[in-house]
């Protein structure tokens, strides 16, 4: 493999229908070819599938937080799979950080939902957009883009119901969403 893993027959595609090394060499000057190489590669290396850096992974079961995180509110006592939202606590659940977020970033939070929870609003600073979680194991991914900075994501539940209300058990707390992890990508 070469550069940034192409393969000899891959780099010479993106110069027209050379089959051969040499015939790379005959269609552009030498010292043009190593330059043209390398933007071609570093613009392939852009536009790769790689997934993003994760910046930051929280586990909602852990009762043990990332150090990055200076407080939560608004949740339930940790489960063997994450956590609830629990409206008993707090109207919204918070996770706060020590330091401000970055501005960009792509937010995937992974969980579940109690019935009309499904659909939940995320604020960040003065950013909104929403979340759909259904089932225990459903993520969803949202892009940021801050334009002040911030250090809390808030996350609000349509109608957090208990699940001794919907009949299920003796459950009263009022649960919106189920958090298993909370990542943050560049």
């Amino acid at each position: 493999m070469g550069v940034g893993g192409l393969g000899a027959a891959a780099r010479l595609r993106i110069f027209g229908e050379a089959t051969e090394s040499d015939d790379m060499n005959r269609l552009i000057p030498t010292s043009l070819n190593t330059t043209v190489f390398i933007v071609v590669s570093l613009l392939l290396a852009a536009c790769s599938d790689e997934p993003p850096a994760t910046l930051l992974k929280i586990n909602f079961a852990d009762a043990k937080l990332p150090a990055a995180v200076a407080a939560l509110s608004g949740f339930s006592s940790p489960e063997p799979w994450g956590r609830w939202s629990d409206a008993n606590v707090a109207p919204t659940a918070k996770i706060q950080f020590k330091k401000p977020l970055p501005k960009d970033f792509a937010l995937t939070v992974t969980g579940q939902a109690m019935p009309n929870n499904e659909v939940a609003v995320v604020k960040i600073g003065s950013f909104q957009d929403q979340i759909e979680l259904q089932k225990l194991g459903d993520s969803s991914t949202i892009d940021v883009n801050l334009d002040q900075p911030a250090d809390t994501i808030e996350i609000i539940p349509s109608e957090p119901v208990s699940p001794k209300k919907l009949g299920l058990n003796d459950d009263s707390r009022k649960l919106g969403v189920g958090l298993e992890t909370l990542q943050i990508k560049q």
